[in-house]
């Protein structure tokens, strides 16, 4: 009996990655992406050699990026390396960093959002960022043919690297290649952190409006000002939590802050270093995550 009962999970798990592959390729074809999961060709570590700036950084959505000054946008957008993720590149002006690579991570309502909103800012101002998506966000748009037609207009197939991620509640292993499901806990910080070391081996990455010790953005003002437009952005599973809701615990789950060591940890044996640029972070004062401040050109 317990033989028969593990050949049908067998064959159930095959079923499943069967479909999953399917699902890909269908993504994949309807997008006209690359075919392969791979690490971009043009992200190399001899790019650095071009510029003076030799650390990587990963933007958030804090309000603590408005206390950065004019030479330290100017230092981080020498960076060969600069990910921002969800949000951030809708409202990029305000803060004056135009990143090198977009990550979006989610795959819920915010996040089919937040893509469209920022592939049309990508139009609007002309910017040329590599993209790194989950299949199962663009699997969302598989059947708006507008949305297909204008995302392979404008070029953005040829930008994207497709990835896998772990549920958002588990967090599973450290991928050591975009070919492997990337460690994904809480929210696409976690994410960002490990895409970033891939691609950055032997680099420190500095984390950047990750403040965490409150659930507001950068664009606080601009959303609540335009609620019928940026409304969802607001929407949270802590609607009453003082700080990030994915700090919070949720279904008996601790916040992204407890899986921090675990990844400051994995970039060190990759022989790089994490640390925050901010020393209000609550990673820092909480004593998680170093603080270095940023450097100024």
């Amino acid at each position: 009996m317990r033989l028969k009962i593990n050949v049908l999970k067998s064959f159930k798990a095959i079923r499943q990655r069967i479909e999953e592959i399917r699902r890909r390729k269908h993504v994949v074809e309807k997008f006209q992406l690359p075919s392969r999961l791979c690490e971009p060709h043009y992200l190399q570590s001899t790019c650095y050699e071009k510029s003076n700036v030799s650390d990587c950084f990963i933007l958030g959505s804090g309000r603590s990026l408005l206390r950065l000054t004019n030479s330290e946008i100017g230092f981080v957008n020498k960076s060969p390396f600069t990910l921002s993720f969800n949000k951030y590149l809708i409202f990029y002006r305000k803060i004056g960093i135009v990143p090198t690579h977009h990550m979006i991570g989610d795959n819920h309502p915010k996040a089919m959002m937040a893509l469209e909103e920022t592939l049309n800012v990508c139009v609007r101002d002309n910017l040329n960022i590599t993209f790194f998506l989950t299949h199962e966000l663009l699997n969302q748009f598989i059947d708006d043919r507008k949305f297909v037609k204008f995302f392979i207009e404008h070029n953005f197939n040829a930008r994207t690297v497709l990835f896998k991620r772990s549920h958002w509640l588990w967090g599973a292993r450290w991928a050591k290649s975009l070919k492997n499901e990337i460690f994904h806990y809480r929210g696409s910080l976690t994410g960002a952190v490990n895409i970033t070391s891939i691609l950055n081996p032997g680099k420190t990455i500095k984390l950047l409006g990750v403040d965490l010790n409150d659930p507001y953005y950068f664009f606080q003002e601009e959303i609540e000002s335009d609620l019928e437009r940026w409304g969802l952005f607001l929407s949270r599973l802590t609607p009453y939590a003082a700080k990030h809701e994915t700090v919070e615990t949720f279904a008996n789950k601790p916040g992204v802050q407890s899986v921090f060591p675990y990844l400051t940890k994995k970039v060190r044996d990759n022989k790089g270093s994490l640390c925050c640029g901010f020393s209000d972070s609550y990673l820092v004062k909480n004593s998680i995550v170093k603080f270095e401040p940023i450097k100024e050109v």
